[in-house]
């Protein structure tokens, strides 16, 4: 298998957002250095590939930014953290694929409350963490459905 940037930045995202979900499933916060870490990996790799050219780079800001505006806008029931995931993920993925991941986070992590709630483990208020829906959702979608 030939290794390339586009296989490099899979593998960097995969480990970035695995840390950030095992700390987020564990403490419900995230901490800044490994979101940092690996967005600034994200976007080296992205200028290495030949990527930074291209003006629709800017676009892919655009859903971390909107997540943003939904924390500040609920007072945190969507939390920054979850905004900074998001953000991070623009440095990997254009928007279609983030928008593909997190609608299918969104969707499981639904389910999963319905269930936890049907089987009387949570109550409707009970906050859940996101990141690691967001990593099942990745992993999902580039290593089983293949995009």
């Amino acid at each position: 298998m030939k290794v390339t940037i586009g296989v490099i930045k899979s593998l960097v995202l995969g480990v970035g957002l695995g840390v950030s979900a095992f700390e987020d499933f564990r403490t419900k916060k995230l901490s800044s250095l490994p979101i940092f870490l690996t967005g600034l990996a994200g976007i080296i790799l992205t200028a290495v590939g030949g990527e930074y050219k291209n003006w629709n780079l800017l676009f892919r800001l655009i859903p971390g930014a909107l997540v943003f505006l939904a924390a500040w806008s609920t007072k945190e029931s969507i939390g920054y953290g979850d905004a900074w995931i998001i953000l991070e993920l623009g440095c990997f993925l254009p928007v279609e694929e983030i928008l593909s991941v997190c609608m299918a986070a969104i969707t499981i992590a639904g389910f999963t409350a319905l269930l936890l709630i049907v089987a009387g483990h949570k109550k409707g208020k009970t906050q859940i963490p996101f990141v690691p829906f967001l990593f099942g959702a990745y992993i999902l979608q580039m290593y089983v459905v293949g995009l």
